[in-house]
């Protein structure tokens, strides 16, 4: 997404300086029944799996690929077992807190700010697939800056999008259509360190939450390692 490699250039560039903290949240009022796949275990469902990961994506962004020294989350439950709604702080050792969250209850404001020792940038909802985004970049005094909105217009929308701003999409598959072209097996934009990463994170949150996934749940921890060819 054209908005977020903006922000990936800045933070790679130094121009924010040395980021300390970031703030992510995505919310919205889900009304789906419980025999859905929203609210379904069996098929991975609640919160944190399907929005969740937006987020959590950001912090890695932002402080890299490395383990976070502490994770402390929690979350609130559903009659499935799924989780509703959930928050994290994660503490990347000598960078910086994230704090994030996500709810099926309710919409937030679903923004993205990402704060550094030089200046802040703030990425407009939804943030998970935003056209817009403000760039805060200090001039010495406390509370001088000088901002800058910028930009990144969608393709047009053709009625047929699941959410708001969802033909963004298009921008993953062309990112992966490239990297097959070029005899890749990753893309340059979100590398496998990363996501795995980011899986590990997630993981650990839904351990804190308590939000069990039977045939996932179930398995011996060798054999969790044989299925993941460990």
């Amino acid at each position: 997404m054209p908005s977020v490699k903006y922000i990936r250039e800045l933070l790679a560039e130094g121009a924010l300086g040395e980021v300390s903290y970031l703030h992510a949240d995505i919310g919205f009022v889900c009304d789906d029944g419980p025999d859905t796949r929203m609210m379904s275990p069996a098929h991975y469902g609640g919160g944190l799996m399907d929005v969740g990961v937006y987020p959590v994506q950001f912090g890695t962004m932002a402080f890299g690929s490395d383990v976070p020294v502490q994770v402390q989350a929690t979350g609130q439950l559903g009659e499935t077992g799924v989780d509703t709604a959930g928050a994290a702080l994660c503490t990347f050792g000598g960078k910086g807190i994230a704090s994030l969250s996500w709810s099926l209850l309710a919409e937030s404001h679903e923004e993205l700010l990402i704060v550094g020792s030089k200046g802040r940038v703030r990425l407009a909802k939804p943030s998970h697939c935003s056209e817009l985004l403000t760039v805060e970049l200090d001039q010495g005094a406390r509370g001088g800056h000088v901002a800058e909105k910028l930009e990144f217009p969608f393709p047009p929308a053709t009625g047929m999008e699941n959410y708001p701003n969802s033909q963004a999409l298009v921008y993953e598959v062309e990112g992966v259509s490239a990297a097959v072209l070029e005899g890749k097996n990753e893309c340059a934009e979100f590398t496998w360190a990363e996501s795995r990463r980011n899986a590990e994170i997630v993981e650990e949150i839904r351990r804190q939450v308590g939000i069990v996934f039977p045939d996932v749940d179930s398995k011996s921890d060798s054999q969790k390692r044989a299925a993941h060819g460990a």
